[in-house]
């Protein structure tokens, strides 16, 4: 991200690195924070929704409803699956797993991850919401790759 420019103009982001899960912080115009779990970050094109993987011994999500100000999810992966990236297709959001090829829908209303018995596959790339400071590919990051 150009670290002259926020991606909104409701929030000022910050993405914290390290302590297993790290965080994405968000000050709001009243100068109030919002941590939530997970330092990379995407933004649904709408700009209503924020969704912070994060990736440690274990792998999780946190969901944040920016039009709300407020938490929907925030939860460690189920079996064991590690969470990839984030997508919007059909009008409904995704979530991809490094593992088997598989997806989980993201249920914003009944907040939760539904394993579904469609292959990421199915997933169309340019349906891939953008990830935002990914520790993977940050240009001069010491985030513990060498």
């Amino acid at each position: 991200m150009d670290k002259t420019k926020q991606l909104l103009d409701n929030y000022f982001i910050i993405s914290k690195f390290g302590d297993y899960q790290g965080e994405t912080l968000l000050v709001d115009k009243t100068g109030k924070l919002i941590v939530l779990i997970g330092g990379s970050f995407s933004i649904s094109a709408d700009k209503k929704y924020l969704f912070s993987v994060w990736d440690s011994d274990i792998t999780g999500i946190s969901i944040f409803d920016l039009k709300t100000g407020k938490t929907i999810l925030s939860e460690e992966s189920v079996e064991d699956k590690q969470f990839e990236n984030i997508y919007v297709q059909d009008g409904k959001y995704f979530i991809s797993y490094f593992e088997d090829n598989s997806v989980g829908q993201i249920d914003i209303y009944n907040k939760k991850i539904i394993i579904s018995k469609k292959q990421s596959g199915f997933l169309k790339k340019t349906n891939k919401l953008k990830t935002y400071n990914d520790v993977q590919t940050l240009f001069k990051c010491n985030c513990g790759h060498l």
